[in-house]
């Protein structure tokens, strides 16, 4: 989304970093789209349990890595349990993933319901405030803001919410980015940016798609007792030899066998 002036979202919020951070975010999400798709592979269950918890995790670790990595004077890290939030020129950059479809695209996403807590939390903090006052109190922001007051005098007064919006599945990969600031929509998940843009997506992350379907189809279709048994040779080994066993010593005589 472009101003009068021709700058988009990124050149306003971050100035002469945002060039470095829509390099970083494309490479850290198609990164942690890439290994959460080996872990599922690796661990050959059908629920795509493990591909959903790696990614979930991933997706900060390889964020707050790569602009560590980067951006080593202008950025900082604030942990929040298991993993890290990185803020840069007062913008806390969160990574969403949107619910997956045929055509979903990230700017007209759609989170996983319910809405965490947490996650309400952080838009009603550090969100932008709303086109339009809500019409029912629980549209207002929700007093259990307030609990997030430890984390809000780290992340500093004037910290604002950088929403990163993308589409993965196992299958298809990394397929739509768009970040910018938006407003969530606590009954359907759904994700309203004020302002933003497109992210590009890396061909790489793509790479594997027709590889990782086939993969997926033949570990399905495929039975644990399923095709022709292999033939094993059961002849002896050679070099497998009867134990050498030694006589048994004579038993010594007692007393009364001596007498």
């Amino acid at each position: 989304m472009s101003t009068a002036l021709g700058l988009r979202w990124a050149d306003r919020a971050f100035g002469s970093d945002a060039d470095t951070l829509r390099e970083v975010i494309t490479r850290a999400l198609a990164a942690a789209c890439s290994q959460s798709q080996g872990a599922q592979d690796v661990s050959r269950a059908r629920a795509k349990y493990p591909f959903g918890s790696s990614l979930w995790t991933l997706q900060f670790q390889e964020l707050a890595d790569g602009i560590a990595l980067e951006m080593p004077d202008r950025h900082r890290l604030e942990r929040l349990d298991n993993y890290s939030l990185a803020i840069v020129n007062g913008y806390v950059l969160y990574p969403v993933r949107a619910v997956s479809g045929m055509l979903a695209k990230a700017r007209d996403a759609k989170v996983r319901k319910p809405v965490s807590k947490f996650r309400r939390q952080m838009f009603c903090a550090l969100g932008p405030q709303p086109f339009q006052a809500g019409l029912w109190p629980e549209q207002h922001a929700e007093k259990a803001a307030t609990d997030m007051r430890t984390l809000m005098t780290r992340l500093g007064p004037n910290a604002r919410l950088a929403v990163i919006s993308y589409v993965c599945e196992y299958k298809a990969g990394l397929t739509d980015m768009y970040w910018g600031e938006a407003k969530l929509n606590f009954r359907d998940g759904s994700l309203t940016f004020h302002e933003g843009e497109g992210l590009p997506v890396a061909p790489a992350a793509n790479a594997n798609f027709v590889q990782r379907g086939d993969l997926a189809s033949a570990r399905q279709s495929r039975a644990f007792d399923g095709g022709d048994l292999p033939e094993i040779a059961l002849g002896v080994n050679a070099h497998h030899q009867p134990p050498v066993t030694e006589p048994e010593p004579s038993k010594p005589h007692t007393s009364d066998e001596e007498q």
